[in-house]
């Protein structure tokens, strides 16, 4: 509110307080900061740009999908026109709204809808067309009134930062395919030859799992802690003397004996 003050004093009265008779709310917006998110493998070119909360895309689809299959933040690729965009809201029937996108989706092409559990659905665009509505509701800012009351400013509309990025070419990834097989020449005591390459990844997997540490026993004099972080007194706690981080892989274990490969680091 002080700042809004020193932002805006011609909406500031003599008494210090806002005066709503000159409060024009169309003036001003709120803008929101959103983190740079982590890109996927195959993407590029992450930039972002400030959109208002009423720009959306819908998508018509030639076959309903419900909220349950389409739920808010699916993500929903273009199969031809390679665009992607996030569900705005749970899908309703055939149709289905959303923001942040990249690309433009064509009138008639298949989409791939992927749900926040991974599962990858089909459906085909009838139609594509713009329309308008909001993020996430709208925003308020509260305000004192000369009164003592609390006033609440809904501004129109505001801006919000939308991370964007390009994906990748077919020349593109395996490009950077190649690079990475290139340079992978890495080897704990002799080459890692049973390492294979995962194209979905973009990088060489092992044929094993790194073991997962288990419990050997318990420790009974363990000082405990609620989940806030007080401490709740002394008790007992499975003891487990490795993570997976004292692991290293040993291609000559691997080859001698293939249900083997993940040997305890040494420590000095």
């Amino acid at each position: 509110m002080h700042n809004f003050k020193i932002c805006f004093p011609e909406v500031v009265g003599e008494n210090g307080y806002i005066d709503d008779n000159v409060l024009d709310s169309s003036k001003y917006q709120r803008f929101i900061d959103e983190p740079r998110p982590l890109l996927d493998i195959y993407c590029k070119d992450q930039t972002f740009e400030y959109k208002t909360c009423d720009e959306y895309v819908g998508l018509n689809i030639d076959q309903s999908v419900t909220p349950n299959e389409c739920p808010k933040n699916s993500l929903i690729k273009g199969v031809s026109s390679k665009a992607i965009g996030f569900a705005q809201t749970g899908a309703n029937g055939t149709e289905i709204k959303i923001s942040n996108t990249t690309g433009t989706f064509w009138n008639v092409e298949q989409i791939q809808i992927t749900t926040l559990d991974d599962t990858i659905i089909t459906r085909n665009t009838t139609s594509v067309g713009i329309g308008t509505t909001s993020f996430d509701g709208q925003l308020g800012i509260m305000y004192r009134k000369e009164d003592d009351s609390v006033g609440y400013l809904t501004p129109p509309s505001y801006y919000k930062k939308v991370w964007t990025y390009s994906g990748m070419s077919d020349e593109d990834k395996i490009a950077k395919e190649n690079s990475i097989k290139s340079t992978w020449s890495v080897g704990l005591g002799t080459v890692l030859t049973s390492w294979t390459f995962d194209e979905s990844l973009c990088g060489y997997v092992p044929p094993l799992p790194v073991p997962v540490p288990a419990p050997v026993g318990v420790v009974t004099d363990a000082a405990l802690y609620n989940d806030n972080g007080a401490y709740i007194g002394v008790g007992t706690e499975p003891l487990r003397l490795f993570d997976k981080n004292n692991y290293r892989w040993d291609e000559s274990v691997y080859q001698g004996d293939n249900t083997k490969g993940w040997v305890l680091r040494e420590f000095e």
